[in-house]
């Protein structure tokens, strides 16, 4: 990530409490002492976490709140570590710019969630990692002979996805999980392939 955002122009500062000093060096980030230095200071915050005791909505009200005005919080990591209805308010009145969200405590996220209303997030159905190259991969791998996934489903292929991803106007009973202007992203439910 580091290496993406330096190609981007962008200057990296990082909180990471097991990060080695020599590994921060040899990336050209910056190490940051606690969350609120790097939540005030930062233009995009981008969530990369394991989900544990110490993590768990480890983003709620106060970091949101000290985040700038014109900043942005992206998390494809674990769900669980943004506090959503913190994240819901903040967008609503308008303590950060914006959102980008791949990842949600509850997947699929409810039909119900304040975070559907919003024009200020970009909501997608846990597919950060799906992309051309994956699914060419995956279907090389099933063209000669790959091993089949120990539960007899092809999932793993292309990440845990559970959806079906159709662009244009979303169809009769079907949940508009982003806007972009020039096209919508919708999911329904599916049964797993088994």
């Amino acid at each position: 990530m580091a290496r993406k955002a330096r190609a981007l122009s962008l200057s990296v500062i990082v909180h990471d409490p097991y990060l080695p000093p020599w590994i921060a060096q040899e990336y050209r980030v910056e190490l940051v002492a606690d969350l609120e230095k790097l939540a005030a200071r930062s233009d995009f915050v981008s969530l990369h976490v394991p989900l544990n005791d110490r993590t768990r909505e480890m983003v709620g009200k106060s970091f949101l709140q000290t985040m700038k005005p014109t900043a942005f919080l992206i998390n494809t990591g674990r769900g669980q570590t943004l506090d959503e209805a913190a994240l819901a308010t903040a967008l609503k009145e308008g303590w950060i710019a914006g959102a980008g969200l791949d990842v949600f405590h509850q997947e699929p996220l409810p039909v119900d969630s304040p975070l559907l209303d919003l024009d200020n997030v970009i909501l997608t159905p846990h597919t950060a990692g799906l992309s051309e190259q994956v699914l060419g991969r995956g279907f090389q791998i099933l063209g000669q002979g790959g091993r089949p996934h120990p539960q007899g489903s092809l999932s793993h292929v292309a990440g845990e996805s559970r959806g079906t991803l159709q662009a244009g106007s979303p169809p009769s009973g079907r949940r508009c999980l982003s806007r972009i202007p020039s096209r919508s992203v919708c999911v329904a439910a599916e049964p797993e392939l088994a």
